[in-house]
């Protein structure tokens, strides 16, 4: 059963649910939750670059304002990165986020995992 995403009561009535034909009573299940931080890092056109933790979801957006913000002069927010590892796997996600810009345009949403890294790409200048 997933607790993710669910408040420790929500997740103590599905267990009980679920396991009502294995218990005397509905006491007899506790949920505890113990906070579970995890760490993305962030590079490239921030502010701040470097490790950002977190205590709850973060999507690319937040994890770039956790380091400080885009550099508005430099960052190419249509093309920013996202390499994730899993299973010995490495993906590489392009995320668009040139909406912030602009107020009421889309901003993609993409939700990051522990590890993950947030490449903000530096635009080209050309002189």
């Amino acid at each position: 059963i997933t607790a993710s995403g669910k408040t420790p009561e929500q997740f103590r009535k599905e267990l009980v649910e679920k396991y009502s034909k294995e218990i005397q009573s509905s006491a007899d299940i506790t949920v505890i939750l113990v906070s579970s931080s995890f760490q993305v890092y962030v590079m490239g056109a921030v502010q701040h670059p470097g490790k950002v933790l977190a205590d709850h979801q973060l999507t690319v957006l937040d994890a770039i304002m956790e380091a400080g913000g885009f550099d508005p002069d430099r960052a190419q927010l249509k093309a920013v990165k996202v390499v994730r590892t899993e299973h010995g796997r490495t993906q590489t996600f392009k995320i668009n986020i040139k909406g912030v810009q602009s107020p009421g345009a889309p901003v993609e949403i993409f939700n990051l995992h522990p590890f993950d890294i947030v490449i903000v790409p530096q635009k080209l200048v050309i002189f």
